[in-house]
């Protein structure tokens, strides 16, 4: 995380490695995943920007962090002070605390847009700024004066949160994660959309379909293969699934993001 200018807003595409480092910098940071996972631990607090859930860095926080996978972010350096005439205060009150995120669809599909963008050429300065001052009232509009509620319910619904990410290639209950948040099926419910603004189950296809997507982008794997680690038995299912999601095939959006696919090498 490099620091940046302290009058400039800046958006980019980072990758960050296994390796722990430890420091602190003026500069605001929102963190939104686009693949991976990156491990933070700011002011004793812990977590992980990851599969549609973000971070909030705030200025002069001093954290520790690694990547895990191989990741990549939208980050947003912000400056340490806010004009007034021109940012929103639900963005300044937003940055005074740090904390993670749940990405509406939203702003999930909008890091997308800016990673895609990024992935074909550099950003040019004029560009990232206004790339960076969107992404910010955006994620500010979503959790308006609600900093402390987004991360009582991140510590509440946490458990379900990582039990989905490493249970996509099964069957997900609503039950077992209400039981792991400690509510009841329906306040479960309320809380997890509260949280995410999906229900469990959007979210869960959304993050199976994103799951899927970098599978595709980096692996040769055959796309039974690939259906079967995002909880699908049937490769038909999944390709019905993920057209209805990106409006391409599975195959046809591996052709245009990934290696060659390998062979099945079921009979």
């Amino acid at each position: 995380m490099e620091t940046s200018p302290s009058d400039a807003f800046i958006a980019d595409v980072r990758q960050y490695d296994a390796i722990e480092h430890c420091h602190s910098h003026a500069h605001h940071q929102i963190i939104l995943p686009l693949s991976g996972a990156l491990e933070i631990e700011i002011e004793g607090r812990s977590g992980e920007a990851r599969a549609l859930q973000g971070a909030i860095v705030p200025g002069d926080f001093r954290h520790t962090f690694r990547g895990v996978g191989n990741n990549r972010f939208v980050v947003v350096d912000l400056p340490p002070r806010l004009n007034t005439g021109h940012w929103s205060d639900d963005l300044r009150r937003l940055l005074e605390t740090p904390g993670f995120f749940a990405l509406d669809a939203g702003l999930y599909h909008y890091a997308r847009l800016v990673g895609a963008v990024s992935a074909r050429d550099a950003l040019d300065p004029t560009l990232s700024s206004r790339f960076a001052g969107l992404l910010a009232e955006l994620l500010a509009r979503r959790h308006p004066t609600n900093a402390a509620k987004s991360i009582r319910l991140a510590r509440r619904l946490g458990p379900a949160m990582e039990y989905i990410g490493s249970h996509l290639d099964q069957r997900i209950s609503v039950s077992k994660l209400a039981a792991l948040s400690y509510l009841s099926i329906g306040r479960f419910h309320a809380a997890f959309r509260d949280y995410t603004g999906r229900t469990p189950g959007q979210y869960v296809f959304e993050l199976r379909m994103q799951r899927a997507s970098a599978m595709l982008q980096e692996t040769a794997w055959p796309l039974n293969r690939v259906a079967a680690a995002v909880g699908y038995s049937s490769q038909a299912a999944f390709t019905h699934a993920f057209k209805r999601h990106f409006g391409l095939s599975p195959s046809r959006y591996h052709h245009r993001t990934g290696p060659p696919l390998s062979c099945d090498p079921s009979p």
